[in-house]
C-alpha cells in the first residue's frame, strides 16, 4: 500500500463511522482531511492525506494583512 492510495468505501466508512457520504464529509472536514467529491456524491481521500492530519502535519493559515486591534482602543 502506498500513501498515494485511494482509501476503499469500506476503509473510508470506518474512518468516519459514517455510511453516509455527507456525513462522512462533514467528518473529514471536522478533522482537517481534504478529500475530493466524486459525482456520486461519495468522497475521495488518499491515505497521504489522512495520515497528515492524524500525525498533526497542518497548513500554516497565513494572515495576509495585519489588522488593527480595535478593543485596545
Amino acid at each position: 500500500m502506498s500513501n498515494n492510495d485511494l482509501l476503499t468505501d469500506n476503509e473510508l466508512i470506518e474512518l468516519t463511522g459514517y455510511y453516509i457520504p455527507s456525513k462522512q464529509r462533514e467528518t473529514l472536514k471536522h478533522a482537517g482531511i481534504s478529500f475530493v467529491r466524486r459525482r456520486d456524491g461519495r468522497s475521495r481521500v488518499t491515505w497521504t492525506h489522512v495520515n497528515a492530519a492524524l500525525g498533526g502535519i497542518h497548513a500554516q493559515i497565513i494572515e495576509e494583512e495585519e489588522r488593527p486591534d480595535f478593543d485596545a482602543i
